[in-house]
């Protein structure tokens, strides 16, 4: 599968950086303390 004009996030974690990602491509644009902070909610619900 191709993503047409795929930017990547450039973070230093590879949960944020994944994440960041793939909100990027629905136009969600967070900083990567907000990305980590979202993250380890989601760690912790699961």
């Amino acid at each position: 599968m191709k993503i047409d004009n795929f930017k990547p996030f450039k973070g230093q974690h590879c949960e944020t950086t994944a994440t960041g990602s793939l909100l990027i491509q629905i136009g969600i644009k967070l900083s990567e303390p907000m990305l980590f902070g979202i993250g380890e909610g989601l760690g912790y619900i699961f």
